[in-house]
């Protein structure tokens, strides 16, 4: 989706061969997988990814290929669902039918991330990983090292519908949650026994709220707070007010602030249960703003050709601190059981140069985390506020192959919507119920 020069390429060739001397923590293996360039090429690689590709996953790596003994010559990608992945590779690893590298998102990182090879800083200098990529994409560079290259990302926005702001009178998309506030009433039309005959904006629910999880998220991240640390002990839930950093507003009144537009009582008030889901609600008309992630652009005009909207940044604090919209940040790692552990570490950096990370932006619909990539195209009337999005992007440390941190979050959102907890209260469980699921991940 987003376009840039050729800066800095040949600085990340340059790199190549640190990469290729690291490949397997050292010299373990250096030794048995030296090779040339045309050996190297002969040596079959395999990528486990999931499908955020536009098109099948081996055309896209097929196509990468020029058939003059490439690079990419030589590989098979196999598309995993996010759900079967780590219980396929886990299988495959002790099968010794492991594929050499996994393309993944960061929700996964906790639990990929002994089955990874570790890059050290002595051999990728984190003065370098943060000169080439956004800051969110730090996630994949972990106290003792780099557990994955950068890719892409898909970060929230706000689809805003243009006809139903023109009809309320409303000049500007809110930027901030100020505005936001004042502006939501404007565009909900409720009637005197409190039913919402068009919402301003899908808010406040979780079971018919797309992305729920992830809004909240952004919220509590707004608030100054990473919801999960690494420290020496481990990982940390910092949800509850003594552990959360003193510079951070308490998670609390993020979850106050989004449940309250199902509240009938508050001037927000917008949605409820009634609506159908989000997106759907967003397609047929009936509520004005709706957030997604960036890629659903495609699919919004695909679902309503007729649909008139835009996209704009998610708002923010009035203050402009804690800038940050969730994002979907994808990486590659090269597996431990790789039977060609250099040829994978080649392979994987090579996937971060300008040319194939622009690639694979454009064969995903997502965005290159390249800072240098980071240009609007003139001729696309999103890209600029997706490039801003890209930039503020952040995500977190999320133990979700326990399979039931949606599940918390929700029964967080639906105890305050349903008046069974306090927002302080249902924070308050949701941190005790992190810190148990974190429990079982070590570093």
């Amino acid at each position: 989706m987003i376009l840039g020069g050729d800066t800095q390429k040949l600085f990340q060739y340059g790199v190549v061969a640190v990469f290729i001397g690291f490949a397997v923590l050292g010299t373990l293996f250096l030794a048995s997988h030296r090779s040339n360039n045309a050996t190297n090429t002969e040596q079959p690689i395999t990528i486990w990814g999931p499908p955020i590709f536009t098109e099948d996953g081996r055309t896209v790596f097929s196509d990468l290929d020029d058939g003059q003994g490439s690079m990419f010559s030589n590989i098979t990608y196999v598309t995993k669902h996010p759900d079967t992945l780590y219980p396929d590779l886990v299988e495959a690893m002790a099968t010794d039918r492991s594929p050499d590298i996994v393309l993944f998102d960061a929700g996964m990182l906790l639990s990929l991330r002994d089955k990874l090879y570790r890059i050290s800083y002595e051999t990728y200098p984190i003065r370098d990983f943060r000169d080439a990529f956004v800051e969110g994409a730090e996630v994949f560079a972990m106290r003792d090292g780099i557990y994955g290259f950068p890719l892409l990302v898909d970060p929230l926005v706000l689809f805003w519908n243009r006809n139903a702001f023109t009809d309320a009178a409303v000049p500007q998309v809110p930027k901030d949650w100020d505005t936001f506030v004042a502006t939501v009433p404007r565009l909900t039309r409720v009637t005197e026994g409190a039913d919402v005959l068009r919402s301003g904006v899908a808010f406040g629910e979780y079971d018919n709220v797309l992305h729920a999880k992830e809004i909240l998220s952004t919220l509590i991240m707004q608030t100054g707070n990473a919801i999960v640390e690494e420290t020496d002990e481990g990982y940390v839930s910092v949800l509850e007010n003594d552990t959360a950093p003193k510079t951070a507003v308490s998670p609390a009144l993020a979850l106050r602030f989004y449940t309250d537009f199902s509240n009938p009582i508050k001037t927000v008030y917008s949605w409820n249960k009634t609506f159908p889901v989000s997106r759907d609600a967003f397609v047929a008309g009936d509520v004005a703003m709706y957030i997604g992630f960036a890629s659903e652009a495609a699919l919004l005009a695909e679902m309503n050709p007729n649909l008139n909207f835009d996209v704009a940044l998610l708002p923010q604090s009035a203050t402009g601190a804690n800038q940050a919209t969730y994002g979907m940040f994808y990486g590659a790692g090269v597996v431990q059981t790789s039977k060609y552990p250099e040829r994978a570490f080649q392979i994987a950096q090579e996937l971060t140069t300008p040319t194939t990370a622009a690639y694979l932006a454009e064969r995903s619909a997502f965005s290159a985390v390249r800072r240098d990539m980071l240009v609007a195209d003139p001729a696309d009337p999103y890209s600029e506020n997706v490039v801003r999005s890209v930039i503020i992007a952040r995500t977190w440390l999320e133990p979700r192959l326990s399979g039931v941190t949606g599940e918390y979050i929700g029964s967080a959102i639906n105890a305050v919507v349903s008046g069974r907890l306090t927002p302080d209260a249902a924070i308050q469980k949701l941190h005790r119920d992190m810190s148990v699921l974190l429990q079982s991940y070590t570093q």
